[in-house]
């Protein structure tokens, strides 16, 4: 049968359908869709083991862990503002998991917490934020912070810590660096103490926004984003270790990938649906829900002004330590190194088609034989030891026996007597 024309019409999260405008007399196909949910998920490590307050970066990273599990806090918050502002008619609701170790009751609070530090940041609430995160934060959070600033800002001359949980001297020293800066940054009063207050997270909050602005564009851009206030209500809810994504049926699993918080965007048909945290469960992660989850990648978001370069093996693996160069147009060279994440970052540039290279891996010899290796080099030449010559002491040779040896005329050799006169 033959239709004149094709409908396309999608399911509410409860099943529900719209009207669907038809004509009389007329064949129409009705093709049915699932809900359809985008999620970005924070990565496992974007916090410190049972901790609840989002690191801006990977700290310390297994070896084994996949390039899109390395990027963390801060690329993930661009991801999903970067997100909305394609998508404003979205609604974003943040939901935070655990796995199975602990007691349920802990585990829920952990899990409502993590939410909750997310949401408050990117909503861009930094006094909340702030005192949430004096509330639950660790030394260990504050000195992988401290770290993160060290390596970002390159005004900001404090040395790295060891995150061992020692508020020692070393850290104090780092910390009043960057309360020293933030104060000059934002034209405060300086403040000191060995005490960590609100003002420190105050002062990090500011500096995430400050490497978050520059990814997103502009800090009037940020501003913007944030004030369209693009949550649902609730804004955000913990489920505990209801909904784990590794070994579901298993109590007690110490899992990273189930320590989570999935950033969900819902459609204005969708988010309707989303009151409480009942409905978060019945809508968004009973098995039964008719809602398809598509992941969203995170990439390697760049500023207007930056172009920022991963390289990797075949095998997925980052290549780190390698000096790379990008030429401009107009002559002008900058270098950069590849990070533990094997990216590399180029700022301030103008609008340009650069040409990029990696000098050591051209001077490398990649002359390869049909099976793709490089071929070993030869082996250096030994010289020959010259061997002592040993003077004849055996009985007289004949003149046959002279020729074989090559005695030649050896003024040192007696005649021999062939046995003939």
């Amino acid at each position: 049968m033959t239709h004149s024309r094709t409908v396309r019409v999608r399911l509410h999260l409860d099943g529900s359908l719209d009207p669907i405008p038809l004509l009389t007399g007329d064949s129409t196909l009705v093709v049915v869709q699932p809900p359809k949910l985008h999620i970005l998920e924070v990565a496992r490590f974007s916090f410190f083991e049972d901790r609840e307050i989002l690191l801006p970066d990977v700290e310390v990273l297994p070896a084994d862990v996949p390039g899109p599990d390395r990027v963390a806090g801060i690329e993930v918050a661009a991801a999903a503002l970067r997100f909305l502002d394609a998508h404003p008619e979205k609604r974003l609701l943040v939901v935070g998991h655990t796995d199975t170790v602990g007691s349920k009751k802990d585990n829920k609070q952990l899990s409502t917490d993590r939410a909750k530090n997310v949401h408050l940041y990117l909503g861009g609430d930094l006094d909340a934020w702030a005192a949430h995160c004096q509330k639950h934060h660790e030394v260990e959070d504050v000195q992988s912070i401290l770290n993160w600033i060290s390596a970002t800002f390159a005004d900001i001359e404090n040395d790295p810590v060891p995150v061992d949980g020692d508020l020692g001297p070393l850290t104090w020293a780092a910390l009043q660096i960057v309360r020293d800066a933030c104060a000059e940054r934002t034209g405060v009063e300086p403040w000191s103490g060995k005490k960590i207050r609100v003002e420190d997270w105050k002062g990090f909050g500011q500096l995430y926004d400050e490497a978050l602005a520059a990814r997103i564009g502009s800090a009037e851009r940020l501003r913007e984003l944030r004030e369209r206030a693009p949550f649902t209500s609730p804004a955000f809810v913990g489920l505990g270790e209801r909904y784990p994504t590794e070994n579901p049926t298993k109590d007690e699993y110490e899992s990273e990938r189930n320590r989570r918080v999935d950033l969900i965007f819902l459609d204005p048909e969708e988010y309707r649906f989303i009151v409480d945290e009942e409905s978060v469960e019945q809508y968004v992660y009973a098995r039964d829900s008719l809602a398809r989850r598509e992941w969203l990648p995170i990439g390697f978001p760049a500023r207007t002004d930056e172009l920022a370069v991963r390289v990797e093996t075949e095998d997925g693996e980052p290549v780190v330590g390698v000096e790379c160069v990008l030429t401009l147009p107009d002559g002008q060279v900058q270098r950069a190194c590849l990070d533990g994440k094997g990216v590399a970052r180029f700022r301030g540039l103008p609008p340009a088609a650069a040409q990029f290279r990696m000098p050591s891996l051209e001077a490398f010899d990649w002359d390869a034989d049909p099976d793709g290796e490089r071929p070993l080099p030869a082996p250096p030449e030994v010289p020959e030891e010259e061997e002592d010559e040993v003077p004849y002491e055996g009985p007289p040779l004949t003149p046959a026996q002279r020729s074989v040896f090559d005695l030649g005329d050896d003024e040192d050799y007696d005649p021999i007597d062939d046995g003939e006169g």
